[in-house]
């Protein structure tokens, strides 16, 4: 059975950096994350939603991977949905409420847990950024009504995700399954 897929982790495969001339290049992620679906999405014609890094902008073009060696040196410019945000964003979103608040929270320290609301709603408009991209992608699959399509949410960065993409893709009715995988413990 074939099926297409969509993996949505908080970083892409690699991120971008400029090289010596100033040009957008490809930069190996390290991981386990990568080096398990890379090769899913790459054979299953898929697509990636994340973070690329601060030195990627809206206005600069993907490179293709130059490294036959790099796991994700399949994934195609064209297969990867970028998501942008300032770096006051991600100092809000990822170090503040992601590390901050929900790290302890997930390991069972909440004393050392810190509450700002301002942190909770970058978390929230950043998920929600990653919902709207996902939903992009599902839109770009051929058979993008096939009950076996799948979206692959990764990890707490990413928690309330699932819920806002449920939401657009039953408005716009279509029918996919989505999965959400937490690589951090759930406290007991």
């Amino acid at each position: 059975m074939k099926r297409s897929v969509v993996v949505i982790s908080n970083r892409l495969p690699f991120v971008v950096t400029k090289n010596e001339d100033g040009e957008p290049v490809r930069k190996n992620s390290a991981g386990g994350l990568v080096t398990a679906l890379a090769p899913l999405v790459i054979k299953n014609k898929g697509y990636w939603v994340g973070w690329a890094g601060n030195d990627l902008t809206e206005d600069m073009e993907i490179p293709e991977s130059d490294d036959p060696t790099a796991i994700a040196h399949g994934i195609k410019a064209s297969q990867i949905e970028p998501i942008y945000f300032s770096p006051e964003i991600f100092q809000s979103y990822y170090n503040g409420f992601c590390n901050a608040t929900l790290w302890p929270l997930m390991h069972s320290l909440p004393t050392l847990a810190a509450f700002k609301s301002d942190q909770w709603n970058s978390y929230v408009n950043v998920n929600e950024m990653f919902a709207n991209a996902a939903f992009q992608a599902v839109k770009k699959f051929d058979d993008y009504a096939d009950r076996n399509n799948l979206v692959w949410i990764h990890d707490y960065q990413l928690m309330v995700t699932p819920m806002m993409l449920r939401n657009l893709l039953d408005e716009a009715n279509i029918s996919c399954k989505l999965a959400f995988f937490l690589h951090i413990p759930f406290p007991s």
